[in-house]
Order: C-alpha cells, then sequence, then structure tokens
C-alpha cells in the first residue's frame, strides 16, 4: 500500500471531549504514520508506529476511534 492508496484509509483518533488529536495514515501493512494535530503526544509532527505501537499509544493516552466516541463509561455512569 502506498500513499495514495492510504490516504483512502485515514483516520483519527479522539480525546473523551470529541476532540480530534491524532491522525493515522496506514503506509503498509503493520507501519502507520501517525500525525500529532495538537502537539501534545510527541515532539514533531509527525512519525511512524508499527500497529502494536500505535494501539500501546492509543491505550495509553485514552485516544478512542470515532465509533468508540460515547461508548465509555465514567464514574457517574455507575
Amino acid at each position: 500500500m502506498g500513499l495514495i492508496e492510504g490516504s483512502k484509509n485515514k483516520y483519527y483518533l479522539y480525546r473523551d471531549n470529541d476532540e480530534k488529536v491524532v491522525s493515522v495514515l496506514p503506509l503498509s501493512p503493520n507501519v502507520n504514520n501517525v500525525g500529532n494535530l495538537t502537539g501534545a503526544y510527541f515532539s514533531g509532527a509527525e512519525k511512524n508506529m508499527t500497529d502494536d505501537e500505535l494501539m500501546h499509544f492509543k491505550s495509553v493516552h485514552n485516544l478512542y476511534y470515532e465509533q468508540e466516541l460515547g461508548s465509555q463509561m465514567n464514574i457517574f455512569d455507575l
């Protein structure tokens, strides 16, 4: 998959307040270009990550796919 094909599959990760903070552009199997839209997560505008690194990054920073927004529970929902 090249840049042109990957751009069709570009997606974003969001904070729990619906703020778009990271863009993800799949470059090839197991290689993703991750764009730092807010500058909050790493130095520089972008970096490449494997699928495993991306999932770890998503988990550590409590980021969500668009379809996951609003599906998380908090202590006030209990």
